[in-house]
């Protein structure tokens, strides 16, 4: 179950330090501010700290992507780190003269995964496999990462060349190609967040249970006594909402696919109707975030169309005989390709910013319930927005730390509503 998130803004900076060729540094207390980064769309971790410095720490050292950037916070010298986390320094940005003694400057950080993706190339063909098990073997071979890693099992055999590709880069495009064997979504994403490195379906994570209930509501009138500031948002924007031409761009409404096959030399065409009713994956709430195409528009011009290569067809005896492998080894873009960009589209369409008393335990790739109070002046105190309220996925979070507070900033997402449902889109 869900638990309301605290009120404790304190934080305990348990250890700060930049290690180098020469020696170890402790900057726990001439940073500024800390910003540490994760999004469901960027493979790793980034961040950035912004130092004060009075003893000239550059003079000690060069940044030359050899240096480490070593951070363990807590709520207090007594517990154990709520994150923990060794980055590498990879830019150093413009340096500004405070005073005759002392300059400012940023340091850029990046998880050390990068660092080894980016040197590496994949040059191999991964035959008769599936994707996740292409994924984990890059993750366990290729980027030395033994465990802290969530990966969500596919469907088919794959005949995959790298490409002369690097690590990151060849998961990356795997992403936009896997198919969830738990209920056939192409919705997969590949990040980082403060419990590893995640390769998993966003249908999969609409499934979770939410990881935290957050409240938002208006600031109280005078002559009330209740204080809710630090139970739950400080401060609620909604980003984008419902946008009927980038739905009809995005297929949402539906798709036509036409694939030539390159072996039985055939045209063939798959349609789907609006996505949010024929697609498998799992929605957040249960009314569809989805209005239907207005009366006076053809649905059959609000389909978007899609063309590629295929194979689902060469059933054929020559195909058999002659080139068996082909048949179970190449993928099906059918899937990826109509349902894909609609099932991204609809699960990022809705999107909320929300700024938190610090918390770590809100990472992208997790789910939060949301509750809005409702602004109705004939409703009742504790009547919630239904066009709002609900079940959202965390798509990226900053993490905000100086001396004096911890603040969370959270972009969160959703594909429905809690509203009662007072239609259904045209074709349904």
């Amino acid at each position: 179950m869900a638990e309301t998130l605290n009120n404790n803004l304190s934080h305990f900076i348990k250890e700060l330090t930049i290690v180098t060729k020469v020696g170890n540094f402790d900057i726990s207390d001439k940073f500024e501010e800390l910003n540490i980064f994760d999004n469901i769309f960027c493979p790793c971790m980034t961040g950035i700290i912004l130092i004060t410095d009075a003893i000239d720490l550059t003079s000690n050292f060069n940044f030359d992507g050899s240096d480490l950037l070593k951070i363990s916070i807590g709520k207090n010298e007594n517990v154990d780190a709520s994150f923990t986390k060794t980055f590498k320094i990879y830019k150093k940005g413009k340096t500004i003269p405070l005073n005759s003694s002392s300059e400012q400057y940023a340091l850029y950080f990046v998880s050390e995964e990068y660092y080894t993706s980016k040197t590496k190339k994949i040059k191999k063909v991964y035959d008769q496999r599936t994707f996740s098990d292409i994924v984990s073997e890059i993750l366990t071979s290729d980027l030395s990462i033994q465990y802290g890693y969530k990966i969500e099992q596919t469907v088919g055999l794959i005949k995959y060349p790298s490409n002369n590709r690097t690590p990151f880069d060849c998961i990356l495009d795997i992403t936009k190609k896997a198919i969830s064997l738990e209920d056939q979504s192409p919705s997969f994403v590949f990040f980082e967040n403060r419990n590893g490195f995640n390769f998993v379906s966003l249908s999969n994570i609409a499934k979770q249970l939410p990881v935290a209930t957050i409240n938002y509501e208006p600031k109280m009138f005078e002559g009330e006594t209740r204080d809710n500031s630090y139970t739950g948002a400080r401060y609620m924007e909604i980003v984008s909402q419902f946008d009927i031409q980038k739905n009809i761009d995005s297929g949402v409404y539906g798709s036509t696919g036409v694939f030539v096959d390159i072996h039985a030399r055939q045209v063939l065409t798959k349609e789907t109707g609006p996505i949010s009713f024929n697609s498998k994956s799992t929605q957040l709430n249960k009314t569809p975030d989805l209005a239907p195409i207005p009366q006076a528009v053809n649905p059959n011009l609000c389909t978007r169309v899609y063309y590629g290569p295929t194979v689902i067809g060469s059933q054929n005896p020559w195909t058999k005989e002659n080139d068996p492998t082909s048949i179970n080894t190449i993928d099906d873009t059918t899937k990826y390709f109509t349902e894909r960009p609609a099932l991204m589209r609809n699960y990022t369409s809705k999107r909320i910013k929300l700024v938190m008393p610090g918390n770590f335990n809100l990472a992208c790739g997790t789910v939060i319930d949301l509750l809005v109070s409702s602004r109705a002046q004939n409703m009742e105190s504790d009547s919630k927005d239904e066009s709002i309220s609900g079940k959202y996925i965390v798509l990226a979070c900053r993490n905000v730390i100086t001396y004096q507070k911890h603040e969370t900033i959270l972009e969160v997402s959703t594909d429905s509503t809690n509203k009662k449902q007072l239609y259904r889109p045209v074709g349904v």
